[in-house]
């Protein structure tokens, strides 16, 4: 829960230097594709590397024991989409239900890369393939507001959560 809340503390900070708004989970810069953790990390470190384990502690959950090849941790956690494109951000101030909407959950990986570093309701993989209830049959689930509460992968409301990003 503590990495999750000092994720919002990031996303917070990177939405109020870029116009009230959130990285967009995927973006094509001149660089390439970069993640929304990526933007993150430089704007919390302008020397951020992504395959350096100590600078993306936050992104892996401790219980969560996956590791990519090199040794760098795996990002454990992904941010909704549902309300947005891979590739735009959506501006937070738009966003009338922040207590009920979910920015960040826990998320698994079937390969060894960070191809789906984000998580949607109505997309496939869907949610349920997605989610990581890996405390005990229950994932962890930062809220819009910067709020963090388990949840059920089963519980009907996170439909609703997930869907709320857009209102």
């Amino acid at each position: 829960m503590q990495n999750m809340r000092e994720i919002f503390h990031w996303l917070e900070f990177y939405a109020q230097e870029n116009g009230g708004s959130l990285p967009a989970p995927l973006t094509n810069l001149s660089t390439g594709q970069t993640s929304w953790w990526t933007l993150v990390g430089l704007f919390k470190n302008p020397k951020y590397t992504t395959t350096d384990p100590t600078q993306n502690a936050m992104y892996q959950c401790p219980v969560a024991k996956r590791t990519f090849p090199a040794g760098s941790p795996m990002r454990t956690y992904g941010l909704n989409t549902e309300g947005q494109s891979n590739t735009l951000s959506m501006p937070i101030v738009r966003n009338t239900m922040p207590s009920t909407t979910l920015l960040v959950i826990d998320i698994k990986r079937n390969s060894g890369s960070d191809s789906y570093p984000y998580f949607r309701y109505t997309q496939t993989p869907y949610f349920t393939e997605w989610v990581d209830a890996r405390h005990d049959g229950l994932f962890n689930a930062l809220f819009l507001d910067g709020h963090v509460e388990l949840l059920s992968p089963t519980d009907p409301q996170a439909k609703i959560y997930i869907t709320n990003f857009g209102k």
